[in-house]
């Protein structure tokens, strides 16, 4: 039973699609908070940055984007160099979302996602919260599509 870079690559997804599903909750809780009223973005301001205001919430949302999308971007490298061309086709659509959400992040010259002050729209915020039940889904999805893989991958050799 040889060891393949497929076998490697599916490992190190199901390690890595594991911390995006604990990114995905993260943002769940934190955007239904918001939605019931326990914090207020604007009352837990961040000190450090006085010209413009930055919500508790949001800033730690912010934190953990920008990581996503990077270990999002580096499964569909790692499947292109293995040659898996199904899983690269089916991570495509939300990489290419990733990219799009990046590049239409709030035109301040900020590197933030969640603009505070936007974010309390109740549609916005519906919107972000519908967008990560979306990914919850899609990450759940393919943390087992991913486990399958990796096991064909071992036994098919």
């Amino acid at each position: 039973m040889p060891f393949t870079f497929a076998a490697f690559c599916y490992m190190l997804t199901l390690v890595l699609c594991a911390s995006l599903i604990f990114f995905v909750i993260w943002q769940i809780i934190a955007f239904d908070e918001l939605r019931t009223d326990f914090k207020n973005p604007i009352d837990q301001s961040n000190p450090t940055r006085a010209v413009r205001p930055c919500c508790f919430m949001s800033s730690k949302n912010d934190q953990l984007v920008v990581p996503e999308y990077s270990i999002h971007g580096l499964f569909c490298l790692m499947f292109m160099c293995a040659g898996e061309w199904v899983t690269l086709g089916l991570n495509i659509p939300l990489l290419c979302y990733h990219l799009w959400r990046f590049l239409h992040r709030p035109a301040d010259g900020s590197e933030v996602m969640y603009d505070p002050v936007s974010v309390m729209n109740a549609d916005i915020l519906n919107y972000c919260q519908k967008e990560s039940w979306c990914k919850m889904g899609f990450y759940l999805l393919s943390f087992f599509y991913y486990l399958y893989s990796m096991v064909y991958a071992l036994v098919s050799f």
